[in-house]
């Protein structure tokens, strides 16, 4: 049986108040009493790549227009899911006219795992509407030899691709369909 091989990535946890990078062993005095929840100024990343985006982010729209780990409905509740199946995409981007909006959903990929592309499936079929909104920033470049990203790229889709290193040049809002 073929695995998924486990993609490691180092956290980083932010002050939000203090606008610093904790180092993950102080984080433990950070904690509540319930021990596993932060404080609500100090947030969690899953890696390096996604912080920058997020900073990224926070540079060209503002922090207060930023949701982070925007649930979105991948599969109903039915036989196989009783609870449905919901994806978090990285970050939603909040309208900047009508704040209850959201006009751009962005997911920090450091690596391309087979999980997300199955994500991507799900999404175009079910969420149609969240699949157009999605923009994809991958850390170093867009794996072109990935075959539903080629296809992507060969189709209307190519502007929601970003690199890093585009997002970081950036001058305006980024664009999707």
């Amino acid at each position: 049986m073929r695995t998924t091989p486990k993609y490691k990535s180092k956290v980083v946890f932010f002050d939000t108040d203090k606008q610093i990078v904790i180092d993950s062993s102080e984080v433990e005095r950070y904690r509540n009493k319930a021990r596993l929840r932060l404080p609500e100024n100090i947030t969690r990343f899953d890696s390096q790549h996604e912080f920058k985006v997020y900073l990224e982010l926070c540079r060209i729209y503002g922090a207060d227009r930023i949701v982070r780990q925007y649930p979105i409905e991948l599969i109903p509740p039915g036989q196989c899911y009783p609870k449905g199946k919901t994806w978090k995409v990285d970050f939603a981007i909040k309208d900047a006219d009508k704040r209850e909006a959201l006009t751009t959903l962005v997911e920090a990929k450091g690596a391309l795992m087979p999980e997300f592309i199955s994500t991507l499936a799900h999404l175009e079929v079910n969420e149609p509407d969240a699949f157009e909104d999605l923009v994809v920033v991958f850390s170093r470049s867009i794996p072109t030899d990935n075959k539903v990203i080629k296809s992507l790229l060969n189709k209307t889709y190519a502007p929601q691709f970003y690199t890093l290193k585009e997002l970081e040049q950036s001058t305006h809002e980024i664009s999707h369909l």
